[in-house]
């Protein structure tokens, strides 16, 4: 359905991207990956998200960003995965105007999210993150479902649902939006 050419990932950990990309190659050109932990196994280079280390224009950009500090990722004072949800959100705004700047006119920038159920309530980051698009001058181009994981093996979420007293949640977002109108 979408074509593109080149394909940035500047929260790429382990490379799926590439790996993913690799078997388009029919179109796609060039695939960049960075993260805050570099793995040269994949061709991850390091860098942030925010600001990573690249000034070439891209057709897409994905990120699978961090639910806040559900996983911590590591030690990283630029680590989303060890911010509070203002700062989270703060930064996701930065990392929205950077990948503003980075796409093509037209370029789509997909964002794979999940909610957060924590405490007894839901943290819904799917919904602060479509915000952040919009107010970053994104248009909501797409979005889809992806079963996530646990749905082929339902035993940890129904645990972790039945001891936060909330339903389980078997699935992640991805947002697709456009630059452009």
């Amino acid at each position: 359905m979408y074509k593109p050419k080149k394909v940035l990932d500047s929260m790429a950990g382990v490379g799926t991207t590439k790996y993913v990309c690799e078997k388009r190659k029919d179109f796609i050109e060039k695939v960049d990956q960075f993260d805050i932990y570099p793995w040269e196994k994949a061709d991850v280079k390091r860098g942030d998200a925010e600001n990573p280390p690249t000034e070439e224009k891209y057709d897409l950009i994905f990120n699978h960003i961090p639910y806040l500090n559900m996983v911590k990722y590591g030690e990283d004072g630029e680590d989303l995965s060890n911010f509070d949800l203002k700062g989270f959100l703060e930064k996701m705004r930065r990392i929205f105007r950077k990948n503003f700047e980075l796409l093509e006119e037209n370029g789509k920038y997909s964002v794979l999210i999940g909610d957060w159920r924590c405490g007894g309530k839901i943290i819904p980051l799917t919904a602060y993150i479509t915000l952040l698009g919009l107010e970053c001058g994104f248009v909501l181009w797409d979005e889809a479902v992806k079963l996530s994981a646990e749905q082929k093996g339902k035993q940890l979420q129904e645990y972790r649902a039945e001891k936060g007293g909330y339903m389980p949640q078997n699935y992640d977002t991805v947002l697709i939006f456009k630059k452009g109108d």
